[in-house]
């Protein structure tokens, strides 16, 4: 378990076990839902609902314990939530004294061409949270499970012009290029357009 405790406000980083992967789920779900309601694109469309997140998430499963994909969360303690998320009775994404406030997921591309390669998906933070270092500190993690899996390329793509895409070029990720109207937001106002990034995270043999 990878963590790091010397944040103001004690967040925990960590690999997600497939054992806990079930357990985790309801605050998984609610954080894609919150993330969609705001109309991020993330391959979803409006409707949306808890059951659709969690199924999306449940079928992670196989990949997860395959070891194909890795989950990492992020934890925010209950000595350090606030009193109105003490008694908001967010049940769906606190349990055992620790709320979820974010996630990512790194793909390991399977390919037998490719076993160099890893894909990121999903780095989703709390709206209370952003801003805060949770979202570098997750992709840290992340790239540190990438090199333990021999990965030296690691490759991603986000929203052009939001603040995501602020993030990446602020963190060492070199922007490849932008795909015009590839995806309609959720709620289908409007096409939006795409920007890959790749980042090198250690020499190649």
């Amino acid at each position: 378990m990878t963590s790091n405790n010397n944040s103001p406000k004690s967040i925990t980083i960590f690999v997600c076990p497939p054992t806990c992967l079930p357990s985790e789920i309801p605050g998984l779900a609610a954080l894609l839902k919150e993330v969609v309601d705001e109309n991020i694109p993330l391959n979803f469309c409006q409707p949306f609902s808890l059951k659709d997140a969690e199924a999306w998430w449940g079928d992670l499963q196989k990949g997860v314990d395959a070891g194909t994909e890795i989950v990492i969360l992020a934890h925010k303690h209950a000595d350090d939530l606030d009193q109105h998320e003490k008694q908001s009775g967010e049940s769906e994404n606190t349990w055992s004294g620790r709320r979820l406030v974010g996630c990512v997921i790194l793909y390991l591309a399977q390919k037998t061409n490719a076993f160099h390669r890893g894909e990121i998906g999903k780095l989703l933070v709390t709206k209370e949270e952003r801003g805060s270092g949770v979202g570098k500190r997750l992709m840290d993690c992340l790239e540190d499970q990438a090199r333990k899996h021999g990965r030296t390329i690691l490759v991603l793509d986000t929203e052009t012009g939001s603040p995501a895409e602020k993030f990446y070029d602020r963190t060492g990720w070199i922007k490849v290029g932008d795909l015009p109207d590839v995806v309609y937001l959720p709620d289908k106002s409007a096409l939006s357009s795409c920007t890959f990034y790749y980042k090198r995270i250690s020499r190649p043999i």
